[in-house]
């Protein structure tokens, strides 16, 4: 997975996975490290829910996962208050406004995206 820049509102993270589907698998799961701050996730181009909160896990139904190789995309999608502070940093490359001054500019960025592993797995 690519790792996007501290400062971003929405990352897509894509990859590929491979399942080897048997008969007697129940369900599966995707479960993710951390997430700042909410995680759309898709299978296949196939929706399957919204991560927002610790643990952050979701079922996958398995008529979306196919025998071989599947694309995952996760796009995850952050709080306004690091982009308002990187538009105070870079003014030259701004890409918000607002009518009062924004007063977190000399505040540290906060965690965005992903962090940590991001697991797949049957029972």
């Amino acid at each position: 997975l690519i790792e996007p820049p501290p400062y971003f509102l929405l990352a897509v993270y894509k990859n590929t996975f491979y399942c080897n589907l048997k008969s007697n698998f129940i369900s599966g799961f995707i479960s993710l490290d951390s997430i700042y701050n909410i995680a759309s996730v898709k299978i296949n181009g196939t929706y399957c829910g919204i991560l927002w909160r610790s643990p952050y896990t979701l079922e996958i139904p398995l008529e979306v996962v196919k025998p071989g190789i599947n694309k995952i995309e996760i796009e995850v999608t952050n709080t306004w208050r690091n982009r308002l502070i990187a538009d105070e940093l870079m003014p030259e490359k701004r890409q918000t406004w607002l009518n009062s001054p924004y007063k977190l500019k000399d505040k540290p960025l906060l965690p965005a995206g992903i962090i940590g592993d991001v697991k797949i797995y049957v029972r």
